[in-house]
């Protein structure tokens, strides 16, 4: 699992990286070998009133699949948390999809 991570302006960088590192292998370490490149951005929220905080993540599912979740809210640790539980029920939607196609096309050679 190869994580890159940026972060936007925030005070606890390294915090974060290992926060998000460590809740990125919890939700996505069962699925092994077939997690490619993972790309995190984190946003904090700016000074003006209703912004929220972003986490946006993208997971290439290995061999030839990919999927991208954007999750805002208002604190930086939630927008992290939903991001990431998105990007596991996504990344296990489009690996059934892969294993699926996979089938088919066996079952076509065969």
């Amino acid at each position: 699992m190869d994580i890159i991570i940026t972060l936007g302006p925030t005070h606890f960088p390294q915090i974060l990286r290992r926060y998000i590192a460590r809740r990125l292998h919890s939700a996505l370490g069962h699925f092994g070998v077939r997690v490619g490149r993972l790309d995190v951005r984190v946003l904090g929220k700016s000074i003006s009133a209703g912004d929220y905080a972003r986490c946006q993540i993208g997971v290439q599912v290995l061999p030839s699949g990919s999927v991208y979740v954007d999750e805002a809210a208002s604190d930086l640790y939630l927008a992290i948390d939903s991001a990431t539980a998105a990007a596991t029920h996504a990344f296990a939607d489009e690996l059934r999809r892969i294993r699926q196609l996979e089938a088919r096309t066996q079952a076509v050679i065969q």
